[in-house]
């Protein structure tokens, strides 16, 4: 199933996820993107070495490249407003909250449809 899911994610050349990376500003070029993937890389062994709390790494992902998307804005003093910018941002903020609502959601439905076999979470 998952090899299934990654040879679907191939094909379509990366799916809805490069969708959201290429309009990203510059993040075609391939220094730009191996920078991004490296400090990712390298947020992700931290939190993974020091912290005893669990991360999301779909919101450590979001949260760089919306402070990446910010800070190109402010240094390179562009032409596109910042309200533009932060439209960007915030698309991707409430992507990634209806993703969340939703995985709650059916968390909580199959807790109620099937209560003898989940978590003493909600109990």
């Amino acid at each position: 199933m998952l090899v299934a899911a990654l040879g679907i994610i191939l094909y379509t050349n990366g799916g809805t996820i490069q969708e959201l990376v290429t309009e990203k500003s510059d993040i075609q070029w391939s220094k730009a993107a191996t920078i991004v993937d490296l400090v990712y890389g390298t947020i992700l062994i931290v939190f993974y070495e020091w912290s005893k709390m669990p991360m999301s790494t779909t919101w450590v992902f979001l949260g760089m490249l919306a402070g990446r998307e910010i800070i190109l804005n402010f240094m390179t003093f562009r032409d596109l407003p910042y309200l533009e910018t932060f439209r960007k941002v915030g698309k991707d903020v409430l992507f990634a909250s209806m993703g969340i609502a939703v995985s709650v959601f059916i968390f909580i439905l199959a807790s109620q449809i099937y209560p003898d076999t989940t978590s003493d979470f909600l109990k």
